[in-house]
């Protein structure tokens, strides 16, 4: 059985239903990674009412997430407002469990593979050709909350230039560009 190692902000609801397009005899561990500054944004949009697919997370209802925003227009928040506002609720020790560090779930575990959230489709093509199974197909392939994508080129700007952010997800940093330590034949 291919087991999907779950982290919020890590498409874990899509990777919740791949495991069935790898029925193999032997459990395998794979982590799906996400770089750090994009799932903190990705964070920011969730915990951030008026921005998230969710409405007042965490409290959200299922009317919340029919009424998601298809877009950001007429907010009088700004990308810039959105950020201080979460780094605010971090400074505090108030940590969702998105905004959690990945190493903070990872811990020591180790993986048989690793896969990111940023070459997804490709890392599972080539997991399904190295152990014989065709390619997902497109029209198969599960995606599940994708948050508007309006502000997100500005935020990762203002994200890759703060000193706070990057300290704060410097292991997660770490991991994402070297995930040699995190494989089960590097120990």
């Amino acid at each position: 059985m291919m087991n999907f190692f779950e982290i919020p902000k890590n498409a874990h609801e899509t990777c919740f239903f791949l495991s069935d397009f790898y029925p193999i005899a032997e459990q395998k561990d794979v982590l799906v990674l996400r770089d750090p500054l994009k799932r903190f944004w990705s964070a920011c949009k969730t915990n951030t009412a008026e921005l998230s697919p969710f409405g007042n997370w965490p409290t959200w209802s299922q009317e919340d997430f029919k009424n998601s925003p298809t877009n950001y227009d007429g907010l009088s928040l700004t990308p810039k407002d959105v950020i201080e506002n979460i780094k605010e609720t971090m400074r505090s020790g108030e940590l969702s469990l998105h905004l959690q560090t990945q190493k903070s779930y990872i811990g020591e575990k180790k993986f048989d593979h690793i896969i990111k959230v940023e070459s997804l489709r490709e890392d599972l093509d080539a997991l399904s050709e190295l152990y014989g199974f065709d390619r997902i197909r497109d029209d198969l392939m599960p995606t599940c909350n994708v948050s508007v994508k309006d502000w997100d080129e500005e935020a990762l700007k203002l994200i890759e230039k703060d000193d706070y952010i990057k300290t704060f997800y410097a292991d997660d940093i770490a991991l994402y560009s070297n995930t040699s330590s995190l494989l089960k034949a590097s120990e």
